[in-house]
């Protein structure tokens, strides 16, 4: 917490060789521009220059990029989370994104993207405040979010830039906005197991109508959360998309 750098060094136990982190590395919230990357002995070093914002908790997901150095051994999942402000954010949104042509997960990576913006032209315009991206079943988890209401896109990203800027690019979106607050638990508790979202159908993604089913849950979501600093007065429950979510050519 309270962590006002430009660098992070993160020692390992053993030697590791890092496969397309340039590729695989996920920060939320996303930098304008990509870090720099190094390793030293057992020490992976990243270094930015931008300015962080303040009080706000930032995620570097390195998906299945770092490995043993001797035997190859994937560290899936792994996410090292700091935050500028005195606390971590430990709000999150998980759920699972398919294509709406046949309700299977998309063959290219599809990032998840949350906006303060709640205007429709917001991915066309700016980078999201969160992101997180689906793994090849189309579950996807987005971690360390702060409260607050969020709308929600998905999009087959095919620049890296986190935005909807190329006639080829996938994109879907939630109809409703994502209320994230800890004053959700106790209605999450109450709800009849077959609540969920009304199927909203537009131009450009829907939301699927029937109860979450999950056919497996990200892997390590436990560790992924285990570290969060949780208090009783803020963000203290990981908040789930109950249902799918459908992406649209």
């Amino acid at each position: 917490v309270n962590f006002k750098g430009k660098q992070i060094e993160i020692t390992f136990d053993e030697y590791i060789r890092t496969d397309a982190l340039s590729q695989e590395l996920v920060i939320s919230p996303p930098f304008e521009e990509r870090p720099e990357f190094r390793l030293r002995k057992k020490t992976l070093i990243i270094k930015w220059d931008e300015e962080l914002k303040d009080s706000t908790t930032y995620t570097f997901s390195f998906g299945e990029s770092i490995k043993d150095l001797n035997e190859g051994n994937i560290l899936k999942n792994f996410e090292f989370v700091f935050s500028t402000g005195s606390y971590i954010d430990s709000l999150a949104v998980i759920g699972t994104v398919v294509k709406a042509e046949n309700l299977q997960p998309h063959s290219e990576r599809v990032f998840m993207m949350l906006y303060e913006n709640h205007d429709d032209s917001a991915p066309l315009l700016e980078v999201p405040d969160f992101v997180g991206v689906a793994d090849d079943m189309g579950n996807f988890l987005i971690n360390n979010v702060r409260p607050g209401r969020y709308r929600l896109f998905a999009l087959q990203d095919q620049n890296r830039n986190y935005k909807y800027d190329v006639p080829d690019e996938t994109i879907g979106f939630l109809d409703s906005l994502i209320n994230l607050s800890p004053d959700l638990f106790s209605t999450l508790l109450a709800a009849s197991p077959d609540s969920g979202f009304r199927p909203a159908f537009d131009s450009l993604g829907t939301l699927f109508q029937a109860p979450f089913q999950p056919t497996g849950q990200p892997s390590g979501r436990e560790n992924l959360i285990a570290d969060s600093i949780f208090a009783a007065d803020r963000d203290t429950v990981d908040f789930s998309m109950a249902d799918s979510f459908i992406l649209q050519e």
